[in-house]
């Protein structure tokens, strides 16, 4: 197992217009083809867990899938995808 850090920024714009901004370092992990990265961050005033993570399938596509740890206890899917490498 190998740790990796990795640079995200993001901004969400609300329906209000209202725009949030962020960039953060969080550390990870790097097991076989998978990659885990944590983070805990201020979002709205509160303090928020994330976690990222890419699944490479092939030299050329991998998967990724963004969450955030709810108030509930249970991990909440932001966003999700896959990416292929283009000739």
């Amino acid at each position: 197992m190998r740790t990796a850090a990795l640079q995200i920024s993001v901004c969400l714009v609300l329906s209000s217009g209202l725009a949030l901004a962020q960039a953060t370092v969080p550390r990870g992990t790097v097991q076989d083809r998978s990659w885990v990265y944590d983070d805990e961050a201020k979002m709205g005033g509160k303090m928020v867990k994330s976690r990222y993570t890419i699944q490479e399938i092939s030299p050329t596509t991998y998967t990724f899938k963004w969450e955030i740890l709810g108030d509930d206890g249970a991990w909440q899917t932001l966003m999700e995808g896959k990416s292929n490498k283009s000739a």
